[in-house]
C-alpha cells in the first residue's frame, strides 16, 4: 500500500467528494461507451449519505487529501428495504444463513486511475477490519449490463451469486473470503 494512500472511516468532511463520486460514476450521468468502466445505478441525497456516513457504514481511500475511492452499505437507507425483504426470503429458502450480520447493498466506487492496484482489495479489507464486530457479510443487487463490476466481484472476489432476476444479480461477499492481493489485468475494474 503507498505511503500517500490513506483508508479510514467517511467523516461528514468527506460527504461533498463522496456526493461527487458516486455523481459521477452514476449511469444517469455517463455515456454508453464509459459503461465498460463500470457504474453505479442508484442515486443518493446528501442526506442519505450524511446518514451512513453517521452510521460508521463507510470507509473512504485518500489520495492527497482527495477522496478517490469509497466502499458503503446504506443500512439506514430505505432503500435496503428492498434488499432486506430479498434477504428474508433467501433465508426462508435456507440459501443465506439467518444469523449473518450483514451489510445491505454495498458499493465501492473507485476513481478510474487508481482500479489497477490493489486498491479495491484495500477498501474491502479495510470496511470489514472497522466493522469486524458489526457485519460479517456485505449483500447487494448488481446490474446484468455493469459487467466489469460483476466479473470483478464474482471472479476475483469470490462472491457468491444467491439470487438473480432478469435486470440483477444479488452477491453475497462474506468478510472470510479469501481477497486478491492484485486485480489481474483481465479482471480489473476498467
Amino acid at each position: 500500500m503507498s505511503a500517500d494512500i490513506q483508508f479510514r472511516v467517511a467523516t461528514i468532511d468527506d460527504l461533498k467528494s463522496v456526493y461527487e463520486l458516486n455523481d459521477r460514476f452514476n449511469l444517469k450521468n455517463i455515456v454508453d461507451h464509459e459503461t465498460k468502466f463500470g457504474f453505479v445505478t442508484n442515486t443518493y441525497s446528501m442526506d442519505e449519505l450524511t446518514s451512513v456516513i453517521n452510521n460508521q457504514d463507510m470507509v473512504v481511500m485518500v489520495h492527497n487529501n482527495l477522496v478517490k475511492g469509497c466502499l458503503y452499505v446504506i443500512n439506514t437507507i430505505s432503500q435496503s428495504d428492498i434488499l432486506r425483504t430479498r434477504w428474508n426470503r433467501l433465508i426462508d429458502e435456507g440459501k443465506v444463513d439467518a444469523n449473518a450480520r450483514v451489510g445491505f447493498g454495498a458499493r465501492i466506487i473507485i476513481d478510474k486511475s487508481f482500479r489497477h492496484y490493489r486498491y479495491p482489495a484495500d477498501l474491502f479489507l479495510k470496511f470489514f477490519e472497522l466493522n469486524a464486530d458489526r457485519y460479517d457479510c456485505l449483500f447487494s443487487g448488481i446490474n446484468r449490463l455493469n459487467t466489469v463490476s460483476l466479473k470483478a466481484l464474482i471472479k476475483a472476489y469470490k462472491a457468491d451469486i444467491v439470487d438473480e432476476t432478469a435486470e440483477y444479480m444479488y452477491i453475497l461477499f462474506h468478510r472470510s473470503h479469501n481477497i486478491p492481493l492484485y486485480f489481474d489485468n483481465d479482471l480489473a475494474l476498467e
